[in-house]
């Protein structure tokens, strides 16, 4: 559709999967205690997957948890054309879980993951997901 609009036009694109269900637990050691992970932990090495160049996954920990233990988010980038390296992927991704406008601290997920879902519920309660029969 891109390429349809104008032949010269070549977007950077980052395609990532989010999934805020998993049933992973991260914990670490220190002097003999386990302890919460803090928040900004990334774990892209041991659990994960993949951990090439283009297509990886990683594990992060944006909050700090309080209460229980730490639940982290998968992410999987499935398509990377920009010239951001891992690092500088989890990076972003951990300061966009502190850019959300209606809470002032980190969400467990980023920012515009939480206003995609706020745009499609809106779409789906005031029934504009385009099964209507209102025409």
């Amino acid at each position: 559709a891109i390429h349809k609009h104008n032949q010269n036009y070549r977007p950077k694109i980052l395609y990532i999967f989010v999934d805020r269900k998993i049933s992973h637990r991260l914990f670490y050691k220190n002097n003999g205690s386990v302890l919460n992970p803090g928040p900004g932990t990334a774990l892209d090495i041991g659990l994960v997957d993949n951990q090439g160049d283009q297509l990886f996954d990683f594990f992060l920990i944006p909050h700090k948890a309080t209460v229980a233990t730490a639940q982290p988010v998968h992410y999987l980038v499935v398509y990377n054309s920009t010239s951001l390296k891992k690092d500088q992927i989890e990076t972003s991704t951990y300061h966009l879980c502190y850019n959300y406008f209606n809470f002032a601290g980190p969400i467990k997920v980023p920012s515009s993951c939480m206003y995609a879902q706020k745009i499609a519920n809106f779409a789906i309660d005031n029934e504009l997901a385009g099964n209507s029969t209102n025409g």
